[in-house]
């Protein structure tokens, strides 16, 4: 049933996305998230609520909320801030960034996604990560907004069969190869991507939780 209600909630909640950075770093680094108000205007104009993830395709790294825990992040894992709080990426998460600027998001907007990011220089590679952006509408009420925790971290480090597994290796050939098309198909990817983890968080919550999805789909 929990499923059922996922489904009848998504179909009300138009999501859009894009896919902004291919980050390659080496230790140490640290990359701070730009505040949302600067990346709705460029990338998703007309949106309400803007969503980040970050799916890290090698290496291991460390997500948090500024002013929060540590979440370690091992390759083959998404993360997904619901509600965008400012945030950091890191190799080590004792480490502090400055959000990117306003020339560099400027450049990113107008250039082919994902933009490239190139934090390694005279070593070896020690993560690799690729980062988008989902939009919703938020006003006038989206439950599902409130429904969410401001974090949500899935895979599987280990292999994933699934259709997240799927995800993460189809968006590496993506990002790689940069064949016509290869925009619009990460888009659509991450948009699947954003419904797969969803599900995953919905099927771990305890019984008595998730009759409250179901009441979200009645709400909207």
């Amino acid at each position: 049933m929990a499923g059922d209600a996922l489904s009848d909630l998504l179909k009300k909640v138009r999501l859009t996305g894009a896919t902004f950075f291919d980050i390659a770093a080496q230790d140490p680094w640290a990359v701070c998230s730009p505040s949302p108000a600067s990346i709705l205007p460029r990338i998703l104009p007309g949106a309400d609520h803007l969503i980040s993830y970050h799916v890290l395709t090698a290496g291991r790294c460390f997500a948090r909320i500024i002013g929060k825990e540590a979440i370690p992040v091992e390759a083959g894992e998404v993360v997904v801030f619901t509600r965008s709080d400012p945030h950091i990426m890191s190799s080590n998460p004792a480490l502090r960034a400055d959000p990117p600027t306003a020339d560099v998001l400027d450049i990113a907007a107008a250039s082919q996604t994902p933009f490239p990011i190139n934090y390694v220089k005279d070593g070896s590679l020690s993560a690799r990560l690729v980062c988008g952006y989902l939009a919703c509408d938020a006003l006038p009420f989206n439950p599902l907004l409130e429904a969410l925790p401001p974090v949500i971290k899935a895979g599987d480090v280990k292999g994933d069969g699934g259709w997240l597994g799927q995800f993460i290796k189809l968006a590496v050939s993506e990002v790689a190869e940069k064949r016509a098309g290869s925009e619009t198909v990460l888009t659509k990817l991450s948009e699947l991507m954003f419904v797969d983890v969803l599900r995953r968080y919905v099927e771990s919550l305890p019984p008595q939780q998730t009759g409250g999805w179901r009441a979200c789909a009645i709400r909207i």
